[in-house]
């Protein structure tokens, strides 16, 4: 959870280093060592290129198989929101043997986390 807004606020600019920056927001992995990523923007927010390599090198060199998830949520600052329950977030897409897919259905974080979990 972020919990000082001013400090997310701010701008780091890697511009003078010639580098892709990303971080990832979920890391979670199952019991039999599946690895699920996840990436959590706004539905104003940008899965940019650079994040979307990062994460999906790591998933395709990970042995044991792997996914990630790319969740949008609806909360916004400036209305007064001010948490976030990513379990009910929809997962927008996500990475799968090698491609990105549409999910056919609306699906939660938690329904989605919920079937990985015996993978």
């Amino acid at each position: 959870m972020i919990r000082i807004w001013e400090e997310h606020a701010l701008h780091l600019d890697f511009s003078n280093l010639g580098v892709v920056c990303s971080d990832i927001d979920l890391l979670h992995i199952t019991p039999s060592g599946f690895l699920v990523l996840g990436e959590i923007k706004s539905v104003k927010g940008y899965f940019t290129k650079g994040q979307r390599r990062l994460l999906q090198k790591i998933v395709d060199d990970y042995e044991k198989g792997g996914t990630i998830l790319y969740i949008a949520h609806t909360k916004d600052v400036n209305k007064g929101d001010t948490i976030v329950d990513i379990s009910e977030c929809l997962v927008e897409e996500y990475y799968w043997g090698g491609e990105w897919i549409t999910p056919q259905k609306f699906t939660t974080v938690k329904e989605a986390m919920n079937k990985l979990e015996g993978m």
